[in-house]
C-alpha cells in the first residue's frame, strides 16, 4: 500500500493508517515524509507526502524511535499523572460548599482521591543496580483528556513498565539474586498499583 503514495501528493489520514497503521502519522510527519496542508473548515484533514516513504521494516523502527520510552519515564510518568488526578478530586471535594460534603459525590470524590493518595505514596524505587535508562519500551499514549482517560493511561504506563521488567527476568544473566529479588519486588509494586487504578472512580464532571 506504501507503494501507491506518491510524493508531492496529498490524501486524508486513512489513506496512510491503511499503509502502515493507527499510530503512523506523528511517525511520519517526524521522519519528514509528511507535512499537514491546509484544509478548509469542516474538511478532512490532509497530509503532502514531502519525502520517501518508508518500508515496512524502516517503519517500525522509525515508530520504535518516535514512541520509545524508558522504563524510569514510563513510571514515573504514570505515578504523576496519578497525583495530577488525585489533587484535582480533593481540590473540587474540598471545594464543595459544607451541606454537600455528605452526598453520594463527594463520598467519590473522597474515596478516589484517598485511593490515588495511598497509591501514589507506593511509588517503587528502581534498584541502584538496575540501568533503567537503557530498559525501553514502544508506548502509545492516549489521546484522551477526560480523568478516566488518563487513569488509564496512567495504569497503561504503568503495565508496560511491568512487562520490561518481566522481560528482564526472562534472561538468568540478568543481576543477581538480590537484585532480581528487588525487581520482583517492583513488579509487584506495579502491578498493585495498576489494581488500584482500575478500581478509581472519577465521577463525571468533564469525565
Amino acid at each position: 500500500m506504501a507503494s501507491k503514495i506518491k510524493t508531492g501528493e496529498t490524501y486524508s489520514a486513512r489513506k496512510f493508517r491503511n499503509a502502515y497503521d493507527r499510530h503512523c502519522l506523528p511517525v511520519l510527519v517526524s521522519a519528514g515524509c509528511l507535512v499537514q496542508v491546509e484544509t478548509p473548515r469542516g474538511k478532512p484533514r490532509r497530509w503532502e507526502v514531502v519525502g520517501p516513504m518508508p518500508g515496512p521494516d524502516a517503519y517500525l523502527d522509525a515508530r520504535r524511535a518516535h514512541y520509545s520510552e524508558t522504563l524510569t519515564s514510563l513510571i514515573d510518568d504514570g505515578y504523576s499523572e496519578a497525583e495530577a488526578v488525585r489533587d484535582e478530586l480533593q481540590e473540587w471535594y474540598d471545594g464543595m460548599p459544607e451541606n454537600l460534603q455528605q452526598g453520594d459525590l463527594a463520598s467519590t470524590l473522597e474515596e478516589s482521591a484517598s485511593t490515588l493518595d495511598n497509591m501514589t505514596c507506593e511509588q517503587p524505587e528502581i534498584p541502584e543496580g538496575l540501568d533503567a535508562d537503557t530498559l525501553t519500551a514502544e508506548f502509545f499514549p492516549s489521546k484522551g483528556v477526560s480523568r478516566s482517560d488518563r487513569l488509564a493511561d496512567a495504569r497503561s504506563r504503568l503495565e508496560t513498565a511491568e512487562a520490561v521488567l518481566q522481560e528482564w527476568l526472562l534472561d538468568p544473566k540478568n543481576g543477581d539474586e538480590d537484585l532480581r529479588g528487588e525487581v520482583e519486588e517492583v513488579i509487584q509494586t506495579l502491578s498493585d498499583g495498576s489494581r488500584e487504578l482500575e478500581d478509581v472512580e472519577c465521577p463525571s464532571m468533564f469525565g
